[in-house]
């Protein structure tokens, strides 16, 4: 929320949605509201595909400021969007994240996260590339034929 902050005093028309729930839930609300944000910050809680799908759309970026991950799927999601993702360098993320398709920050670096912020706003992220880019290696039929190769491998 502070990194939001820092960033929503220069770009005032720029409205943040979060989508999910967790135990900071009900902090991040109250910070939310503490800061001044909850007319340009949106709650959405946890929330079906269809319904991420259509914040998605019309999204500049998303953002997962985590101090653990692994490759979570959300990144995924956002790029068959074709929507760029800002996120921390923990486990596996900065395997699939690179200049064209996003920025890593330094976990709990607030300051990096609203240049990144901004960064977004200035870079023009080729949207096709990037669905082009989840639906290339993370598809149902791209994920079955690597499944398919490595159990052939394994069987002989």
């Amino acid at each position: 929320m502070e990194a939001f902050k820092a960033f929503n005093i220069n770009y005032p028309e720029i409205k943040l949605s979060i989508a999910g729930g967790g135990p900071d839930e009900v902090y991040i609300k109250q910070k939310a509201k503490e800061l001044a944000l909850d007319k340009v910050v949106t709650f959405h809680g946890r929330i079906p595909a269809e319904s991420l799908n259509e914040i998605l759309a019309q999204s500049f970026a998303s953002i997962l400021f985590s101090n653990y991950e692994n490759l979570p799927c959300v990144i995924v999601e956002s790029f068959s969007a074709g929507i760029p993702f800002i996120a921390t360098n923990v486990g596996g993320i900065a395997e699939i994240i690179n200049k064209e398709r996003g920025i890593i920050i330094n976990k709990g670096n607030q300051k990096e996260l609203a240049e990144a912020f901004e960064l977004m706003l200035k870079n023009d992220f080729d949207r096709g590339k990037l669905r082009d880019y989840a639906l290339n290696n993370f598809s149902y039929k791209e994920i079955g034929q690597q499944l398919d190769k490595i159990y052939r491998g394994i069987i002989g």
